[in-house]
């Protein structure tokens, strides 16, 4: 890839990162008159305004380590892709196969969770070798998580 290249997508992606962030911000906006609801802990309001902090906050810290590195870019020419973009990929594609399973209900939910959260973090911290702990807690947050949505938030999954 030639510097122009690579500059340029990096550009559109402070560019794309920043559009994020400005609809995380409308996000909250629309959110934020919504009334939480006095009968439960969590209400109707609740769920979007998370989910634009979290769009935020994600969006804000992209945008910080893509600033940081425009400079190291810029001497770059033919870059490879670095090998976490790939493992990025890689865990997108898990996850959109986590949520096609969930929602199928293919498998049990905590049995789906454990495998992952599992496949998850073999692949972001590269250790076949800790296998059997990832497993333990893919199954502890699988459980805990079918645990805490049937007996706080009265949801079955």
């Amino acid at each position: 890839m030639s510097r122009d290249n690579a500059k340029g997508a990096l550009f559109l992606e402070i560019l794309l990162t920043t559009l994020l962030l400005v609809v995380g911000f409308a996000t909250y906006q629309v959110a934020k008159p919504i009334p939480d609801n006095a009968f439960e802990p969590l209400g109707a309001g609740f769920a979007p305004r998370a989910i634009s902090y979290c769009i935020i906050g994600l969006a804000a810290l992209n945008l910080a380590v893509r600033v940081f590195e425009l400079p190291r870019t810029m001497g770059r020419i033919g870059a490879m892709p670095s090998s976490r973009l790939i493992d990025t990929v890689a865990v997108l594609a898990l996850t959109s196969l986590y949520v096609w399973i969930v929602a199928g209900k293919a498998l049990p939910f905590t049995l789906s969770t454990a495998l992952f959260v599992t496949a998850a973090m073999a692949i972001l911290f590269r250790n076949l070798r800790r296998l059997p702990v990832y497993a333990i807690v893919g199954l502890g947050l699988g459980y805990a998580i079918q645990l805490a949505s049937s007996t706080v938030f009265y949801v079955d999954i």
